[in-house]
């Protein structure tokens, strides 16, 4: 079955809206930001914030940001009291009404920190890529290397992560 653009059918669909409520699920990058080279470059357009704050503020409708990113870090990019941020993939939860972390337990803290160190020593030498530590999530950033050096991301990203 071919699929189709949603907004192909928007004029549509804007009269099935009409006084219902509605729960948009938004993620960041790539969604609300322009794809960045890297998680720190990416910025969320003036249009997009603009948009937000009208749909935050709408009577019928509830906005959540949905992200890979740490919450404080969703939070600091998009910056509205009235939105709901999940982040860490849904790890941690906060808005108005809500407000959910997920508890780790100090062997799972101290394991995610000898991975973390792991992968930094791994990848260090590899030009491009970056671990991110996010908390309670690790992040392997290679977006930034060469395209030549992707199998021996792969190879040692399972090299580190099979240990585990």
């Amino acid at each position: 079955m071919p699929r189709e653009h949603l907004f192909k059918h928007w004029d549509k669909l804007k009269e099935d809206f009409i006084g219902r409520d509605m729960f948009l699920f938004l993620d960041f990058d790539g969604t609300l930001s322009p794809i960045a080279s890297t998680p720190d470059e990416a910025v969320l357009p003036k249009e997009n914030k603009l948009l937000l704050e009208k749909l935050v503020k709408a009577r019928n409708c509830r906005v959540a940001v949905v992200s890979g990113r740490a919450l404080a870090d969703i939070r600091h990019h998009v910056m509205l009291k009235e939105m709901i941020y999940v982040g860490n993939h849904g790890f941690e939860i906060d808005g108005p009404e809500i407000h959910f972390e997920s508890i780790s337990s100090p062997e799972i803290n101290r394991l995610l920190d000898r991975i973390k160190s792991e992968l930094a020593a791994a990848f260090a030498p590899i030009e491009g890529a970056m671990i991110e530590d996010k908390g309670l999530t690790i992040s392997l950033h290679y977006r930034l290397v060469s395209p030549a050096d992707i199998p021996l991301v792969q190879k040692t990203f399972e090299k580190v992560c099979r240990v585990y």
